[in-house]
């Protein structure tokens, strides 16, 4: 999960499959444009150095409630499949019977949606994901101020105010980051003057 979490939010999220020289000729052997991505991009856009949201910044998210900030059923189902093409057949090899290596796949990835949809709009001051939706947040909701969704939390703050948000790529799944070197640790709030007109990281002047 933590491999798979780091590739799409890394090269799919943040189109650095755009950058990619196999995906690049693939481009224009087939006469591609480049992958436009999924609206994240365009989330770190309107993203101000507290993580509230200026939805000024970015109209054409207007039509998703969540502002690409949660996974929903179509991006978890994807995911699933995602996770399943490597990872089934691999533990099939390790000896794990295949209707087991494929219940647990699913299962990890509705956990990680489920952990994503408790944090990610939370943080950013957006509603809870109802059962319509994708995944609820209330699942995980209660473990909000917990160590580890602090720990989480700051860890993606992070990814958010590093430059260019190259780094701590992982939210829910952490160990690629470390092992890519794209960790970041803790990068603390800035007070830079948010579009709305307040100071963010920092109280107003008199």
């Amino acid at each position: 999960m933590s491999v798979n979490e780091y590739i799409y939010h890394r090269y799919f999220q943040h189109l650095g499959i755009n950058k990619v020289q196999l995906s690049r000729s693939a481009r224009r052997a087939f006469g591609l444009g480049t992958y436009q991505g999924d609206g994240h991009v365009e989330h770190h856009r309107e993203t101000l150095d507290d993580m509230t949201l200026d939805p000024r910044a970015v109209p054409a998210l207007d039509a998703d409630p969540f502002r690409g900030t949660a996974f929903p059923w179509w991006a978890t189902c994807a995911m699933i499949l995602s996770v399943m093409v490597p990872a089934v057949p691999l533990l099939t090899a390790l000896g794990w019977p295949t209707p087991l290596a494929v219940v647990s796949s699913a299962a990890a990835v509705l956990l990680h949606a489920a952990v994503w949809n408790a944090l990610h709009p939370n943080m950013h001051g957006l509603p809870d994901v109802q059962i319509g939706q994708g995944v609820p947040s209330d699942l995980l909701a209660g473990f909000r101020g917990s160590p580890l969704f602090e720990w989480l939390r700051i860890n993606h703050e992070g990814h958010h105010r590093v430059e260019g948000a190259h780094g701590n790529y992982n939210v829910c799944c952490p160990l690629m980051d470390q092992l890519a070197g794209t960790y970041v640790g803790v990068v603390p709030a800035r007070p830079v003057k948010a579009a709305a007109g307040a100071y963010v990281g920092e109280k107003a002047p008199a």
